[in-house]
C-alpha cells in the first residue's frame, strides 16, 4: 500500500459520512467561511446549504434555531458524525442540531446502474451525471416512492447526453385516459370487444432524431453496451422482470443514436415498454449509409 499526497485546503473540521452512495465514505468539510461542502467523486465537491426550514435538520432544543444567513449570524463552527450519514452540528451560539443527507439511493435498479455507468464513464462526466442525478431527485423530496429514483436518473441521463424526446400529450378526458391502462393493449385484438367502441390509442413520447449531422457523444456507445449487457443478465433473473421493463427503453433510446439494429432487438424480447418506439430503420442519416455494411457480429444476438 503506498500512500500519494493528492491535495491541500484549509478547513476548520471533516468527517467521513456515507451520503451520496452505499458503501462509500464521503468527507464533509466546513470551510473557513463556515460553509459546508461534501467531497465525493474524488476531491470534487458539492455544496451543502444548511437552513432553518429544512426537513432534515433538527435541533437540541424546542427553540428557535438561528442558522447561517448573509450578516454571518450564528456560523458553523464544529462539525462531528453521529451516524452512517448523519452529523451534529454546532453554531457560534452554543446550539447544536443534527443534519441527515440521505443521498444514497434506495433503488436496487437505480444503484445498479449507477454503479455500471460510472465503470465506462471518465471520473468528471460520471460525476455530473450523478450530480444531475440527485439535483433532481432533491427535488422530489428524496422520495423512497417505486419508480421516482429511477426516473430522476432517466432523465439525467437524457439531460446530460443531449437527448431530446418530443412533447407527451396528457389527455384530460377520462374515456381517453383509459388508453394508458394496461389492459387497453392487452384487449386490443380481443375477438369479443371488436364491436365495441374503443378510447384512441395514446402514443407515448417519440424521441427526436436529429439528422443536421450533428454526432451524438462519444460515451453513449459503452452505455450502450454496458447496460445492455446489464439487461441481458436481468433476463435470466425471473424476479427482475419489472427493473427489466423500467431499463429497456432507456437502452432504446441509447441505440437510436448509435446502432439502432438494438432497439430492434429488445423491441422484439421486450415489446410493450418499447412499443412506441419507431423502426431500427428510423436513424439518423448519418448513420443509413453504415446499416447496411453491418454483419451479424455487430449484433446482439446470433442468427440460428
Amino acid at each position: 500500500m503506498k500512500v500519494k499526497h493528492i491535495s491541500q485546503f484549509p478547513a476548520i473540521a471533516t468527517t467521513s459520512i456515507c451520503a451520496t452512495r452505499e458503501f462509500v465514505w464521503d468527507l464533509l468539510v466546513l470551510k473557513p467561511d463556515h460553509q459546508l461542502t461534501l467531497l465525493t467523486h474524488g476531491l470534487r465537491e458539492i455544496p451543502i446549504q444548511v437552513v432553518e426550514s429544512h426537513p432534515n435538520v433538527s435541533t437540541s432544543d424546542s427553540s428557535s434555531m438561528d442558522v447561517e444567513t448573509d450578516k454571518n449570524l450564528n456560523p458553523i463552527v464544529h462539525v462531528v458524525r453521529v451516524g452512517m450519514c448523519s452529523v451534529a452540528l454546532t453554531f457560534a451560539n452554543g446550539r447544536r442540531a443534527r443534519l441527515d443527507l440521505p443521498l444514497s439511493p434506495g433503488d436496487p435498479l437505480t444503484v445498479e446502474c449507477l454503479a455500471i455507468l460510472a465503470h465506462c464513464l471518465t471520473p468528471d462526466v460520471s460525476f455530473l451525471l450523478h450530480c444531475d442525478f440527485l439535483d433532481r431527485w432533491s427535488r422530489k423530496g428524496l422520495s423512497s416512492v417505486e419508480g421516482v429514483q429511477f426516473d430522476c436518473l432517466t432523465d439525467a441521463i437524457y439531460a446530460v447526453f443531449q437527448l431530446k424526446n418530443g412533447p407527451v400529450s396528457q389527455p384530460s378526458d377520462p374515456w381517453e385516459s383509459l388508453a394508458q391502462s394496461n389492459s387497453h393493449q392487452q384487449f386490443k385484438e380481443d375477438p369479443v370487444l371488436l364491436r365495441l367502441r374503443r378510447p384512441p390509442d395514446v402514443k407515448s413520447f417519440e424521441p427526436v432524431i436529429h439528422i443536421d449531422g450533428t454526432k451524438s457523444s462519444k460515451f453513449l456507445s459503452p452505455m450502450l453496451y454496458v447496460l445492455h449487457t446489464f439487461a441481458e443478465y436481468l433476463r435470466l433473473v425471473v424476479p427482475r422482470f419489472e427493473d427489466l421493463t423500467k431499463l429497456v427503453p432507456v437502452i432504446c433510446r441509447l441505440a437510436l443514436e448509435v446502432r439502432p439494429e438494438w432497439a430492434d432487438y429488445w423491441q422484439r424480447l421486450i415489446p410493450d415498454p418499447a412499443g412506441a418506439w419507431p423502426m431500427a430503420t428510423a436513424c439518423r442519416a448519418s448513420d443509413v449509409s453504415s446499416m447496411f455494411r453491418l454483419s451479424r457480429t455487430h449484433l446482439p444476438y446470433s442468427w440460428s
